[in-house]
This record gives structure tokens, C-alpha cells and sequence, in this order.
């Protein structure tokens, strides 16, 4: 049987071992350059994350600054509204004691003007009297001649009794 050797009686059994590990070594090899294929391009989107974030975080930034501009501002003009409401309220508070004033000044005017005509009125139509009693005008010279006219030299007189016969009606 001389044909047929296995290697391993030949002495090149050693032969077969160099392949395979060569192959293993192959394999392994690729599979840590997709391993760090992969780690770069976790890296690569870990960066653009990154970025992202660190752009919207840049965006909130400002977002942040206006926003406590405007709180500023608008504190700003909280505090000139309140100052114009106390303003307006102090000058409110000074017309309504000067309006309560005038008003406390037309009641006695009132009253003062009341308390006047009151003695006027007594006063003058005693005088009146006394005076019309005293001259004693004839009161068939107070009507009207055809014409419609009053006598004018007894005009005045006529007014005046007539007015004091209206007023002694009453």
C-alpha cells in the first residue's frame, strides 16, 4: 500500500497548522478593523451629537439672554407704571380734597347768597313799600296806551308795582 499516506506519517502534518492559523489571523484581523470602523464611526456620530448639542445649547444661551432683557425691561417699566400710579394717585387724592373744597365753598356761597337775598328782599321791599306809599302812584297809569307802550315817564314806577302786587300774591 504505498499510495495512500496519511501526513502525519510523512512529517507534514505541520503543513495544515501555518494555513489555518493564517485564516485565523485573517478573520481576527477583519474583525478588529470593523470593530474599529465602528468605534470611529460611533466616534464620528458621538462628535456630531456633540455638536448638535453644543449648538442648541448656544441657541438656548441667547434664547436665555434675551429673555432676561426683556424680564429686565419689562421690570423696568413695572416700576415706571408704579411710579406713575403712585404719581397719579397722590394728584388724584389733591383734586379730590381740592374738588371737596370747592364744593364745601359753593354750599356757604349758597347759603351766604340765600342768607342775602333774604334781608335783600325784606329789606327792599320795605323800602320799596315805604317809597311807592310815599309817592302813591296811580296804578291806572301803569296799563299800556293803545299803542302798547307804557307811559314813559311812569314806566319805572309801573314796573315796580307790578312786580311787588306779583310778589304779594305768592
Amino acid at each position: 500500500m504505498g499510495g495512500l499516506t496519511s501526513h502525519k506519517e510523512n512529517g507534514n502534518g505541520h503543513k495544515g497548522r501555518p494555513y489555518g492559523f493564517m485564516l485565523l489571523l485573517a478573520f481576527g484581523t477583519a474583525l478588529f478593523g470593523v470593530l474599529v470602523l465602528h468605534k470611529l464611526r460611533e466616534r464620528h456620530i458621538f462628535n456630531l451629537v456633540i455638536e448638535d448639542m453644543n449648538r442648541q445649547l448656544l441657541s438656548l444661551q441667547l434664547l436665555l439672554q434675551k429673555e432676561r432683557e426683556y424680564n429686565k425691561e419689562m421690570n423696568r417699566k413695572a416700576e415706571e407704571t408704579n411710579a406713575k400710579i403712585y404719581y397719579l394717585r397722590n394728584q388724584k387724592m389733591e383734586l379730590d380734597g381740592r374738588l371737596m373744597e370747592t364744593l364745601s365753598r359753593i354750599d356757604s356761597l349758597k347759603d351766604e347768597q340765600k342768607a342775602m337775598e333774604s334781608t335783600l328782599e325784606s329789606g327792599f321791599f320795605t323800602n320799596k313799600l315805604k317809597m311807592l306809599r310815599g309817592n302813591e302812584i296811580n296804578p291806572t297809569l301803569c296799563f299800556e296806551n293803545r299803542i302798547g307802550r307804557f307811559n314813559r315817564f311812569n314806566r319805572n314806577r309801573c314796573l315796580v308795582l307790578f312786580n311787588l302786587n306779583r310778589l304779594n300774591r305768592y
